[in-house]
């Protein structure tokens, strides 16, 4: 019995010009609670620089369960969610990449 972290949907909400609150639905896909902890994410800005991100998740989710985390981004241009990691346990890969296009953002 494991959690299986996986992110379902990244919505997001314009700020301003290049300026953005991203929101990943992370969903626990596995059998036994995934603990709260922390999302990790590469950046890639329209300039080409790569920068490291997280998104903390306060809530332990039970299987099947999803919460909404949130973060502010400035000209992000593409993203790949690299692992999650609980509080005080596992870190769980996820290589989930995502694009932003002309209105929304696409999980690969």
């Amino acid at each position: 019995m494991t959690a299986r972290p996986i992110i379902t949907r990244l919505d997001s909400h314009f700020v301003s010009s290049g300026n953005e609150y991203l929101h990943p639905f992370l969903r626990n896909d596995g059998s036994s609670v995934l603990k709260s902890g922390t999302l990790y994410v590469k950046q890639t800005s329209k300039d080409g620089s790569v920068e490291s991100k997280s998104f903390f998740n306060n809530t332990d989710l039970d299987p099947g369960e999803t919460t909404k985390l949130i973060e502010q981004f400035f000209d992000a241009k593409r993203l790949v969610f690299v692992k999650y990691a609980e509080a005080r346990g596992k870190e769980y890969s996820l290589n989930i990449s995502a694009k932003r296009g002309w209105f929304r953002w696409s999980l690969k």
